[in-house]
């Protein structure tokens, strides 16, 4: 449907808190290339342009929150806010592009800020409204606005409105559902990044650890060794033997079995060696019991997370925010001695691990939550164990009425891996919401060269895929979930 009014005339809409800076009628010819942000120069971001006629419509929210809404000519009556990626300051286009082609009028925001680079932090240490900003209440008041102007435009509110994002966005998922609720009845968040303190000063924890046994420093050879190594052990657990472990809970692999019985081998590891590898998978403590950010699941890379520091603590976001930090050596940082009085500190600005989630679940709000099995950036351990305290909290019936969780045998870090790892989670989260059909297993695939080669279903956690014994091995229909 179009506006009933001109999408140029917009600017002139007066709202509290709200100036529109431009809105401009998009008509490709045939195609229109999405303009530049740190979203579009990602090197796995394929979506370059869109062929259909909107509305784009650029605000800016009280002193700095830049704010696009696109509101197309065939809308489907419904809101799509996205979500944002690492520390990015900026508009992400294909994502707000993928909204609209479904039909959605579609939102993003820089959050308040504009980065230099995907994990530049400089930002923080500015105007102090800028982190919550970033934590919360931008994509608040986005909402706000998209709503505003939809009605502006079409002359309705949409009839429903759904959230979208992954790691950063993933956590503003969590953020809309326990602080606005009201904001959104339908969220998609995978591969939350909530415990984001604990999660930078995991960096920390891994090269204190190699200091204190550098003979147990992995090559990318010996790394890529132990994953694999992992996934042989594993593998046909679920029935078939196809490169993927779908249960690495329960995987069991010990790296020593990768100890060398000859020193000139080099496709082997030395006790050492061992040792580094056993920690660095899985959940881990501090000497005095606190428990810190897991590491990845058996089957992934062991490569660093992009948070490590080189060899001071002022090179993470978070010491940006300690000044009494700067300078200190990693050594100098005791886990059970430093941490607490950080996270007293930071808690409520940084962390999104609250577990009330009632007033969104009482509304009718749905959430679906996803997370890959070989991600390194956000460990599934970190996922599943929040995931878990919301059951025990709610209760496992209440939680069910609203949070599925997928997890994703074979996926990386929101996308790519080894697994099929494409896959619509939209569609399911509709159904749910606005047919009270709620999502048991969805389909995902993996492409070489553009080509489906190999598709599985994701089971709604702690159920997995596995192979019913007869059919193609490729092909999800050959899987049962239990």
């Amino acid at each position: 449907m179009a506006g009933i009014r001109s999408c140029e005339s917009l600017v002139r809409l007066k709202l509290p808190d709200l100036r529109v800076a431009a809105a401009t009628k998009i008509n490709p010819a045939p195609d229109w290339p999405l303009p530049e942000s740190l979203f579009t120069q990602v090197p796995w971001e394929t979506l370059k342009t869109v062929s259909i006629p909107f509305c784009r419509v650029q605000v800016v929210i009280k002193k700095e929150i830049n704010v696009e809404v696109w509101l197309p000519d065939d809308w489907n009556g419904k809101y799509m806010g996205v979500g944002n990626g690492a520390f990015m300051g900026a508009i992400h286009y294909p994502d707000l592009a993928r909204a609209m082609l479904r039909g959605y009028a579609g939102a993003s925001t820089d959050t308040g800020h504009v980065s230099a680079s995907i994990f530049s932090s400089e930002w923080m240490k500015g105007d102090p409204e800028r982190l919550p900003n970033f934590i919360h209440r931008a994509h608040h008041l986005m909402a706000d606005a998209a709503k505003n102007l939809i009605r502006a435009y079409y002359g309705k509110t949409p009839a429903y409105s759904y959230f979208k994002g992954c790691s950063t966005g993933g956590q503003e998922g969590l953020t809309e559902a326990q602080i606005y609720p009201d904001d959104y009845v339908g969220i998609i968040a995978g591969a939350p990044a909530n415990n984001l303190i604990r999660l930078q000063l995991r960096g920390i924890w891994e090269a204190q650890e190699n200091m204190e046994n550098p003979d147990g420093e992995l090559s990318m050879e010996q790394k890529d060794l132990i994953a694999d190594a992992a996934v042989n052990s594993c593998d046909a657990r679920d029935g078939v033997e196809d490169g993927l472990i779908s249960d690495p809970l329960h995987c069991g692999f010990d790296p020593a079995e990768l100890t060398c019985k000859d020193v000139s081998n080099r496709h082997c590891l030395t006790p050492a060696q061992v040792e580094t590898a056993r920690l660095s998978y899985g959940r881990v403590s501090s000497p005095g019991g606190l428990v810190l950010y897991p590491g990845p699941a058996p089957g992934a890379s062991l490569n660093r997370m992009p948070f490590a520091p080189e060899n001071n603590l002022d090179n993470l976001a978070l010491f940006k925010l300690l000044p009494e930090w700067e300078g200190r050596d990693v050594l100098a940082f005791d886990y059970d001695r430093d941490l607490p009085p950080i996270e007293k500190k930071l808690n409520a600005v940084l962390n999104v691990l609250s577990l009330d989630f009632k007033t969104f679940r009482n509304r009718g709000g749905k959430m679906l939550m996803y997370q890959g099995w070989v991600d390194n950036g956000i460990s599934p351990y970190n996922t599943i164990d929040y995931f878990d305290l919301i059951k025990h909290t709610m209760g496992t019936k209440n939680v069910d009425d609203f949070l599925r969780l997928f997890m994703v045998p074979g996926m990386a870090h929101c996308r790519g891996g080894p697994g099929p790892n494409e896959f619509d989670m939209v569609t399911p989260l509709e159904l749910w919401v606005e047919q009270g059909r709620a999502p048991e297993r969805i389909t995902a695939v993996h492409r070489t060269e553009d080509r489906v080669d190999r598709t599985r279903p994701l089971c709604v956690f702690p159920k997995r895929a596995y192979y019913k014994g007869v059919g193609d091995t490729n092909a999800a229909e050959s899987f049962v979930c239990k």
